[in-house]
């Protein structure tokens, strides 16, 4: 079964490769719905009535609003461009899970495995944003990314399932994904990398461990290195320096400011450092409330584990030299 699902994840990649060089509408959605097909593989691969019920809704779901995207863009050849790429926007959001079409996304995470769950919030993401790239000089979104960071903000808080804190994080990265679409496209790149790298590194340590709820006691590990590496890892998702997610933000905001976007700036710094409330949350569960271990449960390092705790403070220093 490993197997299948390091084949699923070979695909997806290539796949988002291939996608990401290609400019032509239909085919962008041809891959896109591949992904999907393989993203729906990846995840029946684990067995349940959860499962099952998330894969159902899921597919539903997509293969509604993909006929819709079809037709859509089988219409735009009529010289309807404004009104079909207004639709399609809309429709781009829908599949990222941003405002105002974020509610489906919401209800399904926290059913999923760990693997599934990195998939839809990152290599799934790529075709909807990169179709949304094509279409920045027709429309202006901004309005839209600042109630997305908002939503992303205050629904975070109180969330005890951590795979809904994740998509609410989620949402605020896919804001500044979005600011930085607008800049150039190779500083969305670096930002998107940065965040594929720490995301990954977030899901593998919470798959390890088979944790789903902050407060869930097979977390409970009394090694204080351990708890400081999920600090650390806390600290670079939600953007701290010196870690590597500080210097994403560090440069998109720069360029605000140097773009005269002091309105946008201040925003999306306000409600970032608002958002670093439930990150905290996951770490001080685990410091604070629930700091006992557990004497069946036993965790076993290794160099290639601890290397991968350790890169979010050591990747900042490299990235300065270069620039």
């Amino acid at each position: 079964m490993n197997y299948f699902k390091i084949l699923y994840m070979m695909i997806l990649m290539y796949m988002s490769f291939l996608g990401w060089s290609s400019n032509n509408w239909l085919i962008m959605w041809f891959i896109m719905e591949i992904m999907f097909l393989f993203f729906v593989g990846v995840t029946s691969l684990n067995l349940g009535y959860n499962s099952v019920e998330l894969i159902m809704k899921y597919y539903i779901v997509q293969i509604f609003f993909s006929i819709i995207l079809l037709g859509v863009m089988i219409f735009s050849m009529f010289n309807m461009l404004l009104l079909m790429n207004m639709l399609m926007f809309f429709l781009m959001l829908f599949k990222l899970g941003l405002f105002p079409f974020h509610f489906w996304l919401i209800m399904i995470v926290g059913k999923m495995g760990w693997l599934s769950f990195y998939l839809m919030s990152s290599l799934l993401k790529i075709m909807p944003i990169l179709m949304i790239y094509y279409m920045l000089e027709i429309l202006n979104y901004n309005m839209l990314i600042l109630v997305s960071v908002v939503i992303g903000s205050m629904m975070g808080i109180n969330n005890t399932l951590i795979q809904k804190l994740m998509s609410y994080s989620s949402m605020i990265h896919l804001c500044w994904l979005l600011v930085a679409l607008n800049f150039s496209i190779i500083f969305f790149e670096y930002y998107f990398c940065s965040y594929l790298y720490m995301l990954a590194t977030v899901c593998y340590l919470f798959n390890l461990v088979n944790v789903y709820y902050i407060n869930q006691s097979t977390i409970l590990m009394g090694s204080l290195f351990y708890k400081f590496m999920i600090f650390f890892l806390v600290l670079s998702l939600a953007g701290f320096p010196p870690f590597m997610g500080f210097i994403s933000k560090w440069i998109i905001m720069y360029l605000m400011i140097l773009l005269n976007l002091k309105f946008l700036f201040f925003f999306m710094l306000f409600f970032s450092v608002f958002s670093i409330y439930f990150y905290l949350q996951l770490f001080f569960y685990i410091m604070m409330i629930f700091g006992l271990s557990l004497k069946w449960y036993k965790f076993n390092y290794s160099m290639s584990f601890l290397f991968l705790m350790m890169s979010p403070i050591l990747f900042f220093y490299i990235m300065l030299y270069f620039i």
